[in-house]
């Protein structure tokens, strides 16, 4: 059933609207992204009854991420069957049942920590200050991301009566500061698994892949220091896995929008970024303009699957195909790379207008 009312109709104050939203509402370049939205929102449940509420207010980054989750769930051919307001999403498709939790690991208010390393890597031109700044940033990364999961694990959905003997999964992207969605995957596979992925080259320059136990990670300006290996944590054997994508924010529906026809014709979109080199350490770096055929991008490219190796009810790699599916077996990390297996990326957008760009961000 279409929901009766419409997602950017504003039902907020626009004192208490997010940024975010108003952007979307208001700014020309982002017209393919609006449209988007409200057309995935036109398929979407409302099972809370909150949902355009909290989009255009407080909750715009985590309702933004459930709606791109929606999209990989259905061009994956699920079914989603939403007749319990928790977890998320329950998904049927050939016999295969199982659910999925979306989290955001969020912003903490007036965080002038963080604020200052942003504007030291934005403005320092100080090598030393800037490594600095951003080590910490990773240190604040992953205690982010933690924090988010651990919440969720303490809600125990796999007690609930529907979920049963069902995998359960927890989908996670980082939004607590406007960098969080350029960090790839790396480091999610040291915390959940506990294990950093050392690459040696070798003296035929082949590389030789090696695995370093990590007990802990810690964010030294807060003084915060937390055990590594989320898979291994008390009662997380009930979880099956974990998603994660750095892909499914406003730039994602910009793009998909204007390669899938939603634009106006005016909005124009150059991404570029960092794609993995199969036969290197060192990614490969590409540039295209959204929609010109030279690439052609899917709502699952950037998702990663991450298979707990301690699952009660193992997730099949089958699922949710189009996704990068990575495990561990036999103490060796196997996966199964997507062909365009992107690390992280920046878009571009302009709107034309009788052959001049009027108007860029």
């Amino acid at each position: 059933m279409k929901p009766t009312q419409k997602l950017f109709d504003p039902i907020v104050s626009h004192d208490k609207q997010n940024l975010n939203f108003k952007r979307l509402l208001l700014h020309p370049a982002c017209q393919p992204a609006k449209a988007m939205i409200e057309n995935i929102f036109n398929e979407y449940k409302d099972v809370d009854g909150n949902f355009i509420e909290q989009f255009q207010s407080t909750g715009f980054h985590s309702r933004l991420w459930e709606l791109f989750l929606f999209k990989c769930i259905t061009v994956s051919g699920y079914k989603v069957i939403r007749s319990h307001v928790s977890p998320d999403y329950e998904l049927k498709a050939d016999g295969e049942e199982f659910f999925i939790e979306a989290v955001t690991s969020n912003p903490t208010d007036n965080d002038a920590v963080i604020e200052n390393l942003i504007r030291i890597m934005e403005t320092s031109r100080a090598k030393e200050e800037i490594d600095k700044a951003q080590s910490e940033i990773i240190s604040h990364y992953v205690i982010k991301i933690a924090s988010a999961l651990y919440s969720k694990l303490q809600k125990e959905y796999w007690k609930l009566e529907w979920v049963g003997n069902k995998p359960l999964l927890l989908a996670i992207q980082a939004v607590h500061h406007k960098y969080a969605t350029f960090f790839p995957d790396y480091k999610m596979i040291t915390y959940l698994y506990g294990k950093e992925i050392l690459s040696i080259q070798q003296e035929d320059k082949s590389i030789k892949y090696e695995y370093k136990n990590i007990e802990y990670h810690e964010y030294e300006l807060s003084g915060k220091k937390i055990p590594s290996g989320f898979f291994n944590l008390p009662s997380c054997e009930n979880i099956s896995a974990v998603i994660f994508a750095n892909t499914g924010d406003e730039k994602k529906y910009l793009r998909m929008g204007i390669q899938d026809g939603f634009s106006n014709g005016k909005v124009k979109a150059i991404r570029s970024g960092a794609v993995v080199n199969p036969n290197s350490e060192l990614p490969n770096e590409f540039t295209y303009q959204v929609g010109d055929g030279s690439y052609t991008e899917r709502w699952l490219d950037g998702v990663t699957v991450f298979h707990n190796p301690n699952a009660r009810f193992p997730l099949s790699r089958a699922s949710l195909k189009g996704s990068r599916h990575f495990w561990l077996e036999n103490g060796v990390f196997q996966q199964s790379p997507q062909q365009f297996q992107i690390l992280t990326s920046i878009t571009g957008s302009f709107v034309i207008d009788n052959d001049k760009i009027y108007f860029k961000i």
